[in-house]
């Protein structure tokens, strides 16, 4: 009997023994960096659920009709938009985006929402009077930092040959949604050339004849839409309303 008790206590030892060196398997060890990162992520991810949770949904009819002019534009490549032969469903897409959309603000400060090069791509009553002069223009306005503004009409004749109008000065703003141009520069650059010249060098009789043209009692637009892509505005004179677009275009 204590031969067999005996043994039957060697066999429990041992089996306490193997039993203490099995091990159960463990969690994957997590450094910090990558729990921090999850965490990161998100918070990352929740904040942009809130933000685009909080933005103002586009009207359909609003994209429908930006899509139109985009592509409109699009055609022409790094050609000449040809504002003399403007489709009927880019005329109906300007009154989509004037009767439903809005300017979201951005018209108040010109550095952060007009900033680049922007081309007309309706203008029409600059399509009748170019045609008066038997010419065809390209026009497109450059706004710089400190609301500084450039205007550059590219311009092609029979008459007149090729060449560019130029002139420059500021942009502010009197009152919500209307824009005060006041050009104090003016200069042409004759002959065939990819871009305008910058105007350094101004020939005082062109300069003195440009001032004594240019009436800024008629130089305010009201802003009928905006965004960073197209511009719509008003030339009240002519109660003519005109699109631009922006464009990478120097």
């Amino acid at each position: 009997t204590n031969e067999f008790v005996g043994r039957s206590s060697e066999r429990r030892h041992a089996m306490l023994a193997n039993a203490g060196s099995l091990r159960l398997p463990s969690r994957p060890r997590v450094s910090r960096v990558e729990r921090s990162g999850k965490r990161d992520d998100a918070v990352v991810g929740k904040a942009l659920a809130r933000f685009f949770q909080g933005q103002p949904k586009v009207d359909p009819a609003v994209k429908d009709a930006k899509k139109v002019l985009m592509e409109h534009t699009d055609g022409f490549g790094k050609g000449p938009w040809d504002i003399y032969k403007v489709p009927k469903d880019v005329l109906k897409a300007m009154d989509v985006l004037i009767e439903n959309g809005k300017t979201d603000g951005t018209y108040q400060g010109t550095e952060s929402a007009w900033n680049g090069t922007w081309r007309l791509l309706y203008a029409p009553h600059l399509v009748v009077l170019s045609t008066l002069f038997l010419s065809k223009i390209d026009v497109s306005y450059d706004f710089q930092k400190g609301n500084a503004i450039q205007a550059n009409v590219k311009y092609r004749s029979p008459v007149f040959q090729k060449g560019w109008l130029n002139s420059s000065g500021g942009i502010g703003l009197t009152q919500p949604k209307k824009a005060v141009v006041s050009f104090d520069k003016f200069w042409v650059d004759v002959g065939e050339m990819e871009k305008p010249m910058s105007g350094d060098n101004l020939n005082p009789v062109v300069n003195f004849l440009g001032k004594i043209l240019f009436f800024e009692t008629i130089a305010t637009f009201p802003v009928l839409y905006l965004d960073k892509d197209i511009c719509i505005f008003r030339f009240p004179p002519l109660f003519s309303n005109l699109c631009a677009r922006r464009s990478n275009r120097w």
